[in-house]
């Protein structure tokens, strides 16, 4: 069996490459998600308070100012 040893090497260098990139934005994706579920809980929050202190759905009253 003829094995090319620099050319393993250079594969195996970039099997590493692509596995740092994936972790990178495996990385980028988690917090990515955090972000997009922080956001919506702290819409939520929003909408509940609008609701609960002047009993305005904002959904229904945001194109009025925009």
């Amino acid at each position: 069996m003829d094995l090319d040893v620099p050319h393993l090497q250079v594969a195996e260098a970039e099997v590493k490459n692509v596995r740092s990139q994936a972790e990178k934005l495996r990385q980028e994706v988690a917090h990515t998600e955090t972000l997009v579920h922080d956001l919506g809980s702290e819409r939520r929050h929003l909408e509940e308070t609008a609701y609960d202190h002047h009993r305005v759905l904002l959904a229904k009253v945001l194109s009025d100012y925009h």
